[in-house]
């Protein structure tokens, strides 16, 4: 082999033989990550730093050039018996680093990996199984295997405790199951490394965990309007393919939910489904003043103030157009928290001044704006109260949309803000330097947090001012299209 198999690229094998064989081939084809991804990476780094300092004495070994430079300081670091950190081992044509390794009875050790999740996944076990293949191979006794993840349950106080923000979960028995089947799956993928591109069929894979980087080739070549589109199709999605059944208009009816029946009508017939009644109900249980509202929040997965857990969504940043009666022209309101410190206290008061007593605050999938809302309340109790009336007054305008009591054929089976503006408005997000709440949050937290100079921390701010501003103003246009869509 030219090179040793990686756990990373172990794993890409495991998801996907094409995308492992293209990494491995014909890695200028891999796109680089987005920003979502690389917000990801950076949490793992984070967390992988801070759980370190749980092994006092621990020694790290160096990054070299040469992975295998790695490997022979690794053996030689072996001899004080010491916890080592990002220690590297090849054997049998694979290669890996171990998040920590720590000298465990009779002269054996245990392997502790690090993740920044809240929970263990299958995912998680089968690369410490590639780890203690890999460390086996090249000659250690292995006792334990832990998997070192954040406690969802933790809530930080004045200071980051790290003993209670990480949990550990003993996979050892788990491990064990896989490890009399890890020679023979590593060397089917060494086998097909060096055989040409694999035919791999699209799957539920190339979505999960997160969208594959080979995703827009592989699908490059589907019809429009295919069935991938289908709303919640699920597995019927990969049976239709496997019968070639490309196209939502060659599907049965009979074989269709309602609303994907609905959806595959208006595409046939090129025309908008509306139930009028319905949506005229929806309508009119709208009381003005109307304000459309979107957070937009950070999650780090290292809580970042007092009284918070990981990963939860803490908000920076709200807009707010506010229609006082129906047609109007909406005026609006914005926060952006742009300084050190918690942004809660700040974006709490200007809220509650914005939204005023009475009237419906429109959400697009209020359940988010909800659980925004809902969790101010608990952080700042004095005020909770008015708070939770804010919840009381949400309603969703993605209703009508999720129901499909309203269906235009361009939304190709989606109720994303995102898909639904353009579709029956001549808006959209392509305009803007941000257009994506994943974005949003990665260039929040570089303005934040990455030490970036003030004019570029600026751009960022004014990018996302105008991002925020585009996801209410969307709501505004696309109720006008509805009120105007019942009216004719």
């Amino acid at each position: 082999m030219p090179r040793d198999l990686t756990k990373s690229r172990y794993l890409d094998g495991l998801r996907c033989p094409k995308l492992l064989w293209t990494r491995w081939n014909r890695p200028e084809r891999i796109p680089p990550p987005e920003p979502q991804r690389e917000l990801i990476m950076q949490a793992g780094r984070q967390v992988g730093a801070l759980a370190q300092r749980l092994f006092p004495g621990g020694v790290e070994v160096p990054r070299f050039d040469a992975a295998h430079a790695a490997v022979r300081a690794t053996a030689k670091l072996l001899e004080q018996r010491v916890p080592l950190f990002e220690a590297a081992f090849a054997g049998g044509d694979r290669l890996c680093r171990v998040d920590v390794l720590v000298p465990g009875l009779a002269g054996r050790w245990d392997i502790v990996e690090v993740k920044a999740g809240t929970r263990v996944r299958e995912s998680h076990v089968r690369d410490v199984a590639f780890q203690y293949d890999t460390l086996t191979r090249a000659g250690l006794e292995i006792d334990r295997m832990v998997i070192m993840h954040l406690d969802g349950s933790y809530v930080r106080g004045d200071e980051v405790d790290l003993e209670q923000l990480f949990s550990a979960t003993d996979v050892t028995e788990r491990v064990m199951h896989l490890a009399p089947y890890m020679g023979q799956t590593i060397g089917a993928m060494q086998d097909m490394l060096t055989g040409p591109d694999p035919d791999t069929p699209l799957g539920s894979r190339c979505n999960a965990p997160h969208p594959c980087p080979l995703k827009p080739d592989c699908w490059g070549d589907l019809p429009p309007a295919n069935v991938t589109q289908l709303y919640a199709g699920g597995r019927k999605i990969w049976e239709f393919m496997n019968e070639g059944l490309f196209t939502l208009a060659g599907i049965a009816d009979a074989r269709l939910t309602p609303r994907q029946r609905i959806q595959k009508h208006a595409l046939v017939n090129d025309e908008v489904h509306l139930e009028k009644p319905a949506v005229q109900a929806w309508v009119d249980q709208l009381e003005y003043p109307l304000y459309h509202l979107d957070f937009e929040t950070f999650a780090p997965a290292v809580p970042a103030f007092p009284g918070a857990h990981p990963y939860q969504q803490i908000p920076c940043q709200f807009s707010l157009h506010i229609q006082q009666e129906p047609g109007a022209e909406p005026d609006h309101r914005e926060f952006l928290a742009t300084e050190p410190g918690d942004p809660r206290p700040q974006l709490v008061e200007a809220l509650l001044a914005a939204c005023g007593e009475k009237g419906t605050i429109l959400a697009w999938n209020m359940s988010f704006e909800k659980l925004v809302i809902e969790d101010l309340a608990t952080y700042d109790l004095v005020r909770a109260p008015r708070l939770l009336n804010l919840a009381t007054r949400l309603a969703d305008l993605m209703a009508p949309f999720q129901s499909f009591a309203v269906y235009h054929p361009g939304q190709g089976g989606s109720c994303s803000l995102k898909v639904v503006l353009p579709a029956v408005t001549e808006l959209d997000y392509s305009e803007l330097n941000i257009s994506s709440g994943g974005t949003a949050t990665h260039s929040y937290e570089q303005a934040m947090f990455g030490g970036l100079d003030p004019a570029r921390r600026e751009v960022i701010f004014n990018d996302l001012r105008a991002y925020c501003c585009l996801d209410t103003l969307a709501m505004v246009e696309i109720l006008r299209w509805l009120e105007g869509a019942i009216a004719n």
